[in-house]
């Protein structure tokens, strides 16, 4: 598709350019020109704005309006992107589980609808079954035991009376997660609980990527269960996998998971010793923290680069004036020593 509208793009350039030429050559030498060659021009004109447009986006070299690129290369430019990039992917996960509760409600309100064929493919589960109030575990739509998740873990989830949503991990890393919902009669009355597993693959590939964010760029979820911390990054497949930190990042996460309002930057050292910038924002309506890292090494890059260029363009000057100062020096001297 890029070679195609590249292509597009030389020929109707080389049109544009080739019927005025050819619109002045034909009156000049037979009389006449090319007929309606003005308007093929402006209707040309049009399309290589709309290829352009393509194009730009396709490389994401849109006009922007973001305050965050008028910014210097530099420390204040990485924060703007990181804590922009931070926004958008909590707002990400976190409108999605509201999203995967809210439809869970509705669907414990009546679960007849539960067993339309539509309705697995409209929220998106693996698996959808029913606890009741002694723990039974019931099948009610979907693959059947699609998750391979642990009977305990999802009775973990039947004691709330209020829609709840976990993590499950194994040691492939983050597998599947569990969304729930409490389940009343007509009455109002409590019968049950409404369980649905998800796959998290597509929201770990939106959520881990870091295409536009920089070579060092990545992503941590902190998340807090049980008064366990997990954290997680991205192996080389894009799963969410756990990272072994010390008792003092842990402790660290840990406070900061705790606190619904917390978030920020700060200079500090990743799991792996590697000094970085690190951008941080809680996720309160599920209790989760998320990180997004930058190498220090490529934030200063771009200052030490500028740095050197001011020098090299210094040092020049500083050698064109001296030239200039011994040669203006050399005439004035020269007619005194005749």
């Amino acid at each position: 598709a890029v070679i195609v509208e590249r292509t597009a793009i030389v020929v109707i350039l080389a049109a544009m350019a080739i019927l005025p030429t050819l619109e002045t050559a034909g009156r000049k030498v037979l009389g006449r020109g090319v007929p309606g060659s003005a308007l093929f021009v402006q209707h040309l004109t049009l399309w290589i704005g709309f290829l352009g447009a393509l194009l730009a986006t396709r490389a994401g070299k849109h006009l922007s309006l973001a305050t965050g690129d008028l910014l210097p290369e530099g420390k204040l430019r990485t924060i703007s992107g990181l804590q922009s990039a931070v926004y958008a992917k909590q707002d990400l996960i976190e409108t999605t589980i509201a999203r995967q509760r809210m439809q869970l409600s509705i669907l414990a309100n009546d679960t007849s609808f539960a067993r339309l064929p539509s309705v697995t493919g409209l929220v998106g589960f693996l698996e959808l079954m029913r606890i009741d109030l002694h723990g039974n575990v019931l099948h009610l739509a979907g693959e059947k035991n699609a998750g391979n998740v642990d009977v305990s873990a999802l009775q973990k989830s039947a004691n709330s009376d209020h829609p709840t949503f976990r993590a499950i991990f194994s040691n492939r890393g983050w597998t599947n997660y569990v969304v729930s919902a409490p389940e009343t009669n007509a009455n109002g009355t409590r019968v049950g609980t409404l369980v649905a597993i998800f796959d998290p693959t597509d929201l770990m590939t939106r959520l881990f990527d870091t295409e536009f964010m920089g070579q060092s760029a990545k992503v941590l979820l902190a998340i807090v269960q049980e008064e366990e911390v997990t954290l997680l990054h991205a192996d080389n497949e894009g799963r969410g996998v756990p990272v072994r930190t010390d008792a003092r990042h842990q402790a660290a996460m840990k406070e900061r998971a705790s606190q619904s309002d917390a978030q920020g930057f700060e200079s500090t050292v990743d799991y792996a010793g590697i000094p970085v910038l690190s951008i941080f924002r809680t996720m309160p309506s599920i209790g989760w923290m998320m990180m997004m890292e930058v190498d220090a090494y490529e934030i200063t890059t771009p200052i030490l680069r500028l740095a050197m260029r001011l020098i090299g363009i210094g040092l020049m000057l500083v050698c064109l004036l001296s030239l200039s100062t011994f040669a203006l020096a050399h005439r004035i001297v020269k007619p005194l020593e005749e």
